[in-house]
């Protein structure tokens, strides 16, 4: 590298008058952008938007969720719609399903988490996708460990008329993933 380029990648010295011109004679049109701040914005999925106004619940969720949800002998960790074949629901369960898209939940709260579950499931709902995974973590830092948003994404997800059967993804992050199956619209 010549002392010529090598002085303009450090800027070490100081510009001759004949490169200050130069410079000054290059950007002569230029005009600086106006300042614009930024603002923090709620994620929004791209097909929510076209939903009516009034925010529809969550079907039957309450906050803070009901304890003891679900019923003894109820398995929460999985659900099957009636009507929906063994052969599907083992296809989702076995991870055979194409997955279409993901949401991450980690870090929300629960009342912010059910929000953005309702956007999603309505978005993807918009886009005709039938096969979801959602990321709701582990648990591992709630209190209790107990994981706050998997029982909210069960509770809500075992609730909602779109979905026909969800499970626990397989694999490494089986306990913070639950993959889920949607009715085609």
């Amino acid at each position: 590298m010549n002392a010529e380029a090598r002085r303009a990648v450090t800027g070490s010295e100081q510009l001759s008058e004949e490169e200050r011109a130069l410079f000054h004679h290059a950007v002569r049109d230029v005009v600086p952008l106006p300042h614009q701040p930024v603002q923090a914005v709620r994620p929004v999925f791209p097909h929510a938007q076209a939903r009516p106004a009034a925010r529809r619940p969550l079907p039957g969720i309450t906050l803070p969720l009901p304890v003891g949800l679900p019923a003894a002998g109820e398995n929460a960790a999985s659900f099957r719609a009636p009507g929906l074949t063994h052969g599907m629901y083992a296809r989702l369960c076995r991870g055979k399903l194409v997955i279409q898209a993901s949401l991450d939940l980690h870090g929300l709260t629960v009342r912010h988490a059910a929000g953005v579950l309702q956007d999603y499931l309505e978005s993807c709902r918009m886009r005709q996708l039938n096969c979801v995974t959602i990321i709701h973590g582990k648990g591992q830092r709630s209190r209790d460990q107990q994981g706050v948003l998997r029982e909210l994404v069960r509770f809500s997800l075992r609730g909602h008329a779109w979905v026909l059967a969800y499970c626990p993804a397989r694999g490494p992050t089986a306990q913070g993933e639950t993959w889920v199956l949607l009715r085609r619209p």
